[in-house]
């Protein structure tokens, strides 16, 4: 009687548990990015298509040639699309541009374990990839961040050099926004401290703008 029991209670303890691990796994699936039906995965067959919208990302060049950004797409289309440019321009981020050229999806990931190609690009909110023959810029018009962005990363560069400048910048506002040579890149990476461009730069950033904050109301 006593062993009954005791089966009867793990039995309803094991079927909460798996009860809660299906809930979990759904729970996942719902959360995972998805492509909505504007946006322009659904035309990624390889084919020479046109798209408008605003650069979302920094220009950062790529090995041994080329740049890469993100285009922030307008109407009809929506999301995001990762560029691939063959040669490196001085565009800049929060242009208005208009880019033709061949549209596919992104590789698929190395390894599962990885998260890169993608995988990494999905988790980002971005499906599609466009292999850019023409670029043409429709509108210089910037936000004021992105104007203080460029303003300090300028005065760094100034002041310590185009090999420092760029490392100052991105300890201050994050190596997501500053272009950064690979190698350095690597470095940190080897070194364990790529946190120290990522997080520590995004906190240093908000710092910064509570302190001009109160200094323009001052």
């Amino acid at each position: 009687m006593v062993y009954l029991r005791l089966f009867q209670t793990l039995q309803r303890k094991w079927g909460i548990g798996l009860l809660l691990l299906v809930l979990l796994f759904g729970w996942l699936h719902w959360r995972w990015p998805r492509p909505d039906a504007l946006d322009p995965v659904w035309q990624a067959d390889g084919k020479q298509v046109q798209l408008r919208g605003r650069l979302g990302a920094p220009i950062q060049r790529l090995m041994p040639t080329g740049c890469r950004s993100l285009l922030v797409l307008d109407f009809p289309h929506s999301g995001r699309s990762d560029l691939i440019l063959p040669k490196c321009g001085l565009w800049q981020e929060g242009w208005r541009v208009q880019v033709q050229g061949r549209l596919q999806k992104p590789s698929p990931a190395v390894h599962p374990l990885l998260g890169d190609g993608g995988q990494r690009l999905a988790q980002q909110g971005t499906f599609s990839r466009l292999i850019v023959s023409n670029l043409e810029v429709l509108d210089k018009k910037q936000g004021a961040v992105l104007q203080l962005r460029q303003h300090l990363n300028n005065k760094f560069q100034q002041a310590a050099g185009p090999e420092v400048g760029p490392l100052l910048a991105a300890l201050l506002m994050g190596s997501a926004v500053v272009d950064l040579p690979d190698q350095l890149k690597q470095q940190f990476r080897a070194a364990g401290l790529s946190h120290a461009l990522a997080a520590s730069g995004f906190h240093l950033t908000v710092l910064l703008g509570l302190v001009l904050a109160f200094v323009r109301r001052g």
